[in-house]
């Protein structure tokens, strides 16, 4: 049991730590968020109210994704502990609070003060358009969004439990417990309870830790969870400071001059991750995409792979004056030969296969309408 809570506080560090420098890179990376919402908005003839609404979803739900992340390991640690506690319930010559909270104040004795085994399903409040980073998470994404609902995120949470001579304090670490916390005093403390959690979770020694035993440890501080927590928090509202709707009425402004061109908006590290569709910078399609938008030499890649395609279509877009995108219509290529690296939103089903063609997502104008012309959307129909 003691090495079984020393190995989850040993996996709990390595996570915080990761997490902490995380935490180093994710308001640039938020900040790219917000610019590339705006130029998408841009280019999909969204209007400015409607871009600066996506731009504030987008770089809340990124944060979110965050909080849901930093929130799952601390319950994973939890749960953890309570499966220990459960095995020390099973043996009567084990303390059933084995894994023990530690309480800051309360009037009259405490009989105990544990992580329970019993669990319940509790959340946290999420803001912003989580899902759409969810859906460009191969790896977790349909794990989370099963567990999303709404502005509400859950899972099944153990019971902290606290039996004490005024009664019984019972409840699982969720939103209401977080909001509860003191960041000054480093205590949740709650307004109907006189209970008063310092949250340094602990372990007893295990035989005389002079004579070999194994000693009292503390493998879960709170207060460390509180504190990556509050950093998403005060980090998104400070990137959400950063925006106003005229920042975006000025984007739109030059955009719409020719001052500035939607990947202008992004910059050359927003474009290599809209391009690439990852913000690993460390990843090959990373590198490769902001290598290209530097314009700078790229490794040779012929003996390796290559990419040619035939287009038929327009290769660029123009805004009118009431602001919708349209194609260019002096952009027509006919059956151009393009070789290089292909960038792309979206992959068919089963990816793409040689000799075969493909739709670019543009509209298909139509006539066969009683009333005349209709303009259909490809995809959607």
């Amino acid at each position: 049991m003691h090495q079984s809570a020393t190995s989850e506080k040993a996996s709990y560090d390595a996570a915080y730590i990761t997490a902490s420098n995380h935490l180093t890179d994710t308001v640039s990376i938020a900040a790219l968020e917000g610019r590339h919402a705006i130029a998408q908005g841009y280019e999909d003839s969204e209007n400015e109210s409607e871009a600066f609404n996506t731009l504030l979803n987008r770089v809340r739900g990124y944060y979110g994704l965050q909080k849901m992340q930093t929130w799952s390991t601390l319950v994973k640690a939890l749960v953890q502990f309570s499966h220990i506690n459960n095995t020390a319930a099973e043996d009567p010559d084990i303390a059933d609070n084995w894994v023990s909270v530690g309480i800051e104040e309360l009037d009259g004795d405490v009989q105990s003060n544990w992580i329970s085994p019993e669990r319940e399903t509790a959340s946290i409040s999420i803001e912003g358009d989580v899902e759409h980073f969810l859906e460009e998470d191969d790896e977790r994404g349909d794990e989370l969004l099963d567990k999303l609902d709404g502005d509400e995120f859950e899972l099944q949470v153990p019971i902290i439990e606290v039996e004490h001579d005024g009664g019984t304090f019972a409840r699982p670490f969720d939103q209401e417990f977080i909001d509860a916390y003191d960041a000054d005093a480093e205590v949740f403390e709650f307004d109907d309870s006189d209970v008063t959690i310092r949250g340094n979770i602990g372990i007893p020694n295990v035989g005389d830790s002079g004579e070999g035993g194994l000693p009292t440890r503390t493998v879960l501080r709170l207060s460390d969870f509180m504190e990556l927590w509050n950093e998403v928090e005060s980090q998104s509202n400070y990137v959400v400071g950063n925006f106003d709707i005229d920042l975006v009425s000025d984007m739109y402004e030059a955009m719409d001059d020719g001052r500035l061109d939607p990947s202008d908006v992004r910059g050359a590290a927003g474009m290599s991750r809209f391009l690439s569709g990852t913000d690993d910078a460390a990843s090959d399609s990373y590198r490769m995409a902001l290598l290209h938008q530097l314009d700078l030499e790229q490794p040779d890649l012929s003996e390796v792979a290559s990419f040619e395609v035939e287009y038929t279509g327009y290769t660029d877009t123009v805004r009118d004056d009431d602001g919708y995108a349209h194609p260019d219509y002096d952009s027509w290529a006919e059956a151009e030969t393009y070789a290089g690296l292909p960038f792309v939103r979206e992959t068919p089903e089963g990816g793409m296969n040689a000799g075969e063609t493909y739709a670019t997502g543009l509209p298909l104008l139509v006539s066969d309408r009683d009333d005349g012309l209709a303009i259909v959307d490809y995809e959607s129909g």
